[in-house]
């Protein structure tokens, strides 16, 4: 009797497992997203039409619901989904208002007056050095983030807006994030490839929003006109950023500080021009890239402290949570950061309320999270990279882990085993899961690169 109840038990159990992985809404919603947004990109519709039909089917699936016509519901949400994802996309690829600084100018160096406020401080990057090679000596250079408020059009200030990359020559010293600063400087739009083939520099800043380039030739062509207010955000984690990079110059050696600043802050603009060149020759320069692996090992170290039983299993999960989200607005929230810090949070959510984290439908939904913070990323080969092979890993998850035996004969026949073949046989297991993991993260690796390599001659 109590071996047929164990069996039953054991059978609801894998019934229950299956059903939940195959209920994956969130898998669906991101398809009919990104199929909108992939339609929009190839096939443009008009704005009024994306909305109008995208607010069209939300209004028949409310009544669907209501009506209690469920296969209907599903229909018209995943259509609403479709619609919604091509008008997002549109929204950010496409539209940009009439004041827009990238309207007014070309890629035509020229010279400009504005008003901006800092989004980022300024963060500076060292001279290259001599090269024969470069005609033209280059020094140290300080680059951030402004958004745009007014331009001066002769006499007249008139209103603009809009997102500019801003590089000086020299240190900035006087400016922070959240600072209304008056510029003189050199702008264009950024430069459309001139061969084929080569990197769509004009894209990716457009993937960003920011369709101007701006660069003063001394400090002195930037002058604060307000301070920010100390309440801001973005000065707060500008000055935590700061504060770490102060650490690792004041604790670890000049040459080293600086790398370790790109790895673990994601400072790479302080890495010597040579350094960073012998990454990119030796195609190891994704090591320099803050990516889910960073924030991965942080979270691991919280599980490795929580496991220990010294500290409470509850604000450990929170600690754990706040810390992800820090680490990722701290380095600019990149698409494959905020992947993993979703999947870390969601996976502490889980334990704290005792309940399964699915794989598939969370990633799913940090999936849509990224598309709706960047719609953009969708296209773009590093966070179709990430996603696919988290994706492969949590397919092939029964062939990637450590297999658990809870049949209790096979743990008395695994435990009478000699220790060594149980060492050579955790040893073996341990290689073999390692190697299937490299050939599988080899294989997508491999298809993405052949896509992109062939897409320009496509």
């Amino acid at each position: 009797m109590p071996t047929e109840l164990a069996a039953f038990q054991s059978a609801s159990a894998r019934a229950d497992t299956t059903r939940q992985s195959l209920y994956q809404p969130c898998v669906l919603l991101l398809a009919a997203v990104a199929a909108g947004m992939v339609c929009d990109r190839y096939f443009p519709l008009g704005p009024r039409l994306w909305f109008c039909c995208s607010l069209a089917t939300a209004a028949l699936w409310c009544l669907a619901w209501w009506k209690r016509r469920e296969l209907i519901a599903a229909g018209l949400l995943l259509s609403a989904a479709f619609l919604a994802g091509g008008a997002w996309h549109h929204d950010q690829w496409r539209l940009v208002r009439d004041d827009e600084v990238g309207l007014r100018i070309t890629e035509e160096i020229r010279p400009l007056v504005c008003e901006a406020v800092a989004l980022t401080s300024p963060r500076w990057s060292p001279a290259p050095p001599l090269s024969p090679l470069r005609t033209i000596p280059k020094g140290d250079e300080t680059e951030l983030l402004v958004e745009l408020r007014s331009i001066r059009d002769g006499g007249t200030w008139r209103s603009a807006s809009g997102y500019a990359q801003l590089d000086v020559e020299g240190h900035l010293l006087n400016v922070r994030a959240g600072d209304r600063i008056r510029l003189m400087v050199l702008a264009s739009q950024p430069m459309k490839p001139l061969n084929p083939g080569e990197f769509d520099y004009n894209a990716h800043e457009r993937s960003r929003r920011v369709f101007c380039r701006m660069r003063g030739l001394f400090p002195e062509s930037v002058s604060l006109v307000e301070r920010g207010s100390w309440w801001s955000w973005r000065l707060w984690l500008s000055r935590l950023r700061e504060a770490g990079n102060s650490t690792l110059r004041e604790h670890i050696h000049p040459r080293r500080s600086t790398l370790a600043a790109a790895i673990l802050i994601g400072a790479r603009e302080q890495l010597d021009p040579e350094r960073n060149e012998g990454f990119l020759v030796t195609g190891t320069i994704h090591v320099l890239s803050i990516s889910g692996l960073h924030v991965g090992i942080l979270a691991y170290g919280f599980w490795t402290l929580f496991r220990t039983g010294l500290f409470p299993r509850r604000p450990m999960l929170w600690a754990a949570i706040g810390l992800t989200i820090l680490y990722c607005l701290l380095t600019d929230s990149q698409p494959p950061i905020v992947r993993a810090t979703i999947l870390i949070v969601a996976v502490c959510i889980s334990l704290f309320w005792g309940r399964p984290a699915l794989g598939m439908n969370t990633l799913a939904f940090a999936g849509l999270v990224v598309l709706v913070l960047t719609p953009a990323a969708l296209f773009q080969a590093g966070p179709q990279l990430s996603f696919l092979s988290v994706a492969a890993m949590i397919l092939f998850a029964p062939w990637l882990t450590k297999r658990v035996e809870y049949d209790p004969l096979d743990l008395l026949i695994a435990r009478s085993r000699p220790w060594y073949q149980r060492a050579v046989a955790a040893v073996v297991g341990e290689f073999y899961r390692v190697w299937l993991s490299i050939c599988m993260e080899s294989v997508i690796i491999a298809a993405l690169l052949w896509l992109w390599n062939v897409r320009p001659n496509s």
